[in-house]
C-alpha cells in the first residue's frame, strides 16, 4: 500500500484508490475472499454486512422502502430509487 502526493491510498493488488485507510481495507476483503458476514438464515456469507442484510429481507419479505410515487415497496433503497426514476421520465415526458 502506498500513498501518493494528493493522500490517496492505492492497492497494491489492483489499479484502485482510496481515500481512507478504511475503503482500502474494505477493498482487501474482495482480493482476499474474506466473506465475515453469514446469512442468519440460509449460510450464504457476505463481503459487507448491508449485503448480507438486503439478502436477508428475501427470506423475512421484509421491503422498508417505498416508492414516493406509488407506493411499491423495495428490500433495497437502491432499488427503490431505480424504480421511482420511471415515474419521473414519465411525469416529465408530459
Amino acid at each position: 500500500m502506498t500513498h501518493n502526493a494528493a493522500k490517496d491510498v492505492q492497492c497494491e493488488k489492483c489499479t484502485m484508490t482510496f481515500y481512507t485507510r478504511a475503503e482500502y481495507n474494505r477493498h482487501m476483503r474482495y482480493h482476499d475472499n474474506v466473506r465475515n458476514f453469514l446469512c442468519s438464515f440460509c449460510g450464504k456469507r457476505f463481503f459487507e454486512s448491508a449485503h448480507k442484510t438486503i439478502h436477508e429481507r428475501a427470506h423475512t419479505g421484509e421491503r422498508p422502502f417505498a416508492c414516493n410515487f406509488c407506493g411499491k415497496k423495495f428490500m433495497s433503497k437502491q432499488k427503490a430509487r431505480r424504480h421511482q426514476a420511471i415515474h419521473s421520465r414519465h411525469k416529465n415526458k408530459k
